[in-house]
């Protein structure tokens, strides 16, 4: 199992407000890190005020991961967790599909800010009924 964390960061000397680079950092379940650093291109979108990368840099990118992944533990992934703040768009997720093995389970988290999360579960103890976070 691998774990691909996505962040952009914009390149504001280039002069084309949608250009930015994309870096990964994947973990493996050992703890083990490594990161990559994508392509520089188009990724962010100023209308939509979000970053994606294109059907051909999400392939490359995911298979540096599976390529990392492979020549540490020696197999595929059999599963690979993608995330980053914004979800995933079609051209990405068939980039990423492209480049793992039919075997390997891929998975895209969103990851979000919340001011606060409430779990409830309702029991017998009404004294560890709401846990706030």
């Amino acid at each position: 199992m691998c774990y691909v964390g996505l962040v952009f960061k914009k390149d504001d000397t280039s002069g084309d407000r949608r250009m930015a680079c994309c870096a990964a950092q994947m973990f493996l379940d050992s703890g083990d890190g490594v990161v990559f650093k994508g392509a520089v291109g188009p990724w962010y979108s100023p209308d939509k005020r979000e970053f994606h990368l294109s059907k051909v840099a999400a392939r490359e990118l995911g298979k540096l991961a599976v390529e990392s992944y492979r020549s540490r533990v020696g197999v595929e992934p059999k599963g690979m967790f993608i995330h980053g703040r914004v979800r995933l768009d079609s051209d990405e997720w068939s980039g990423f599909e492209e480049a793992v093995s039919a075997e390997t389970n891929l998975v895209g988290v969103r990851i979000r800010d919340a001011a606060r999360l409430l779990l409830a579960h309702t029991n017998e103890h009404p004294e560890i009924t709401r846990l706030l976070l």
